[in-house]
């Protein structure tokens, strides 16, 4: 398969650069957490019309609702608050679909390995009212959406099989 449509398999490390480090990611089925810190939850949030949301602090880089862990959240806990906070959504249903292990490999957090869960929530948009961070929210055909996220090259193949799982069990459900 071309690097152009490749989709990340299970534990295979996918070499990312962010920020000028680099990292090894690498996507884990639901039920294999990977070892290292919890760094949170992220969301392919579906509206009930069909459309996908994307956030931005400044209008210009797009991503998915999530963040990380307040005290004492669990991971599902963490991906309906921050839902709440940066999409002004409520999650009416959500499904694990996995977990991204990111190990720095060089640079100041060389060693430090992140785990973040992966999810496909069904919510409800609520009126635009921005109160943290993020500023802005539009909602995306799910056919454009990694068109529109804010994803570096490596981190596509993680991109496109968070989707692929997404679109599975979008698909079971309407059965």
């Amino acid at each position: 398969m071309s690097q152009e449509h490749e989709i990340a398999r299970d534990a295979v490390p996918v070499p990312v650069q962010h920020d000028g480090i680099d990292y090894l990611f690498s996507w884990h089925p639901p039920e294999h957490t990977p070892d290292g810190q919890r760094y949170g939850s992220s969301g392919l949030c579906l509206t009930d019309d069909g459309m996908m949301i994307a956030v931005s602090p400044d209008g210009e880089a797009w991503w998915p609702p999530g963040g990380r862990p307040e005290d004492g959240e669990d991971w599902h806990a963490t991906l309906v608050r921050e839902v709440r906070e940066e999409a002004c959504a409520t999650v009416d249903s959500a499904t694990l679909l996995g977990f991204v292990r990111g190990e720095a490999i060089t640079g100041p957090r060389k060693g430090r390995t992140l785990v973040r869960s992966y999810w496909f929530a069904r919510v409800q948009l609520h009126e635009w009212n921005p109160s943290y961070e993020i500023l802005h929210r539009r909602v995306v055909d799910p056919d454009e959406i990694l068109r529109v996220l804010d994803m570096r090259w490596g981190e596509l193949p993680i991109s496109r099989r968070w989707l692929a799982e997404a679109r599975r069990v979008m698909t079971e459900q309407e059965k």
